[in-house]
């Protein structure tokens, strides 16, 4: 088994390759390789993605997202494949290894799935590092994607919940529909924004409650302009060549700017909607401006049909908790953070590093 190895340059010519376009299973979509190759954190040096080959085919691989919080530079662990045949043969395990080599022991991975976690932890590199508690609020019924991951029964049964969840959903829609006018939209005070303009970036840098650790207004630009998924209406096999987020029928970055009555911004909010769900990676504001945060992503959910949100934001996770109306459901959700010892001696203690919910790799997906 051969490991290649990909800085920035080997990356941009493998994507431009006739290998590429013709491999039956592909270590990266081509518009997530782009999106990699603007990361303002990529150095020319940074090894970012790893492929096992053997006799000439690719039995795994292994990404790298590079960050750095401070002056500290390390990689989020972004995507790891094996081959289901070749599964329980230490590849996995090898191109970690090369990974921890090339990154200086200096590594940190969430929103993991559970047998890359078990990887992780047999190496005994790993500490937790932080965990956030959050919330996961439902507005319309999505049986299909809350029990299909459960067990083989559900999974089978998809289709109908998805039936079910449609029929369900029209007479949810009815109840919503009497109290649309609590949550409408333009919500007064409230701009669009295409990107984080001179007046969003003076507001995160004047102090306000929620300024990320991790991540500088630049890295929000670029996380706008490069998405990881992109929005299309026919889902074609494109998805079986790559075994992660890529396509979806409905994808939305909004970029949200608030102010109050004497026209000063109170708050900054980056929303994003994949397929009827809502994630808000990253936000600004002071916690007095909780209440107006939580109205105002209501407004969205009702204007675009939304069937939950998720939030780990202390703030509005609070703010929703309090909330019984108009929810059908709320669900407790925890995000774990781990890092690498070596790296977790570099870094502040953990209640000194406010993380917001699109740290890592998760504000893509």
């Amino acid at each position: 088994m051969n490991i290649q190895k990909f800085t920035p340059h080997l990356l941009k010519e493998f994507i431009e390759s006739q290998e590429y376009k013709t491999m039956p299973v592909i270590p990266v979509s081509y518009h997530r390789a782009v999106s990699w190759l603007n990361n303002p954190n990529l150095e020319p040096e940074d090894v970012i993605m790893y492929l096992a080959i053997e006799n000439n085919l690719m039995i795994g691989y292994r990404c790298i997202l590079p960050d750095k919080i401070g002056a500290v530079k390390f990689g989020w662990l972004s995507g790891n494949w094996v081959n289901p045949a070749r599964r329980r043969e230490g590849i996995a395990t090898r191109l970690f290894e090369e990974a921890m080599k090339d990154w200086d022991n200096k590594l940190m991975y969430t929103n993991y799935a559970y047998p890359s976690h078990a990887v992780y932890n047999k190496t005994g590199y790993f500490k937790l590092y932080n965990e956030l508690s959050g919330i996961r609020a439902y507005l319309r019924f999505d049986m299909a994607d809350l029990l299909s991951p459960k067990n083989r029964f559900f999974a089978r049964m998809k289709p109908l919940l998805k039936l079910l969840d449609i029929i369900l959903n029209f007479f949810n829609d009815l109840r919503l529909k009497f109290h649309r006018g609590r949550f409408k939209l333009p919500f007064a005070g409230m701009q669009l924004a295409s990107e984080i303009d001179k007046q969003i970036e003076h507001f995160i840098f004047s102090g306000i409650t929620g300024w990320s650790s991790f991540r500088e207004p630049r890295n929000l630009n670029w996380i706008i302009r490069f998405p990881w998924v992109i929005e299309q209406q026919m889902i074609n096999n494109y998805n079986q060549k790559y075994h992660f987020s890529s396509i979806a029928r409905q994808y939305e970055n909004l970029n949200i700017k608030l102010f109050d009555q004497n026209e000063r911004l109170i708050l900054y909010m980056m929303l994003v909607i994949i397929d009827k769900k809502m994630t808000i990676p990253y936000t600004f504001f002071d916690k007095k401006h909780a209440g107006k945060a939580a109205d105002m992503i209501l407004s969205f959910m009702y204007d675009k049909q939304i069937n939950y949100v998720t939030l780990f934001n202390p703030e509005l996770v609070s703010e929703f908790r309090r909330r019984k109306f108009p929810f059908l459901l709320k669900r407790k959700m925890t995000r774990k953070y781990f890092a690498t010892k070596d790296l977790i001696n570099l870094m502040l203690p953990p209640n000194d590093v406010f993380i917001q919910d699109g740290d890592g790799d998760v504000v893509f997906t």
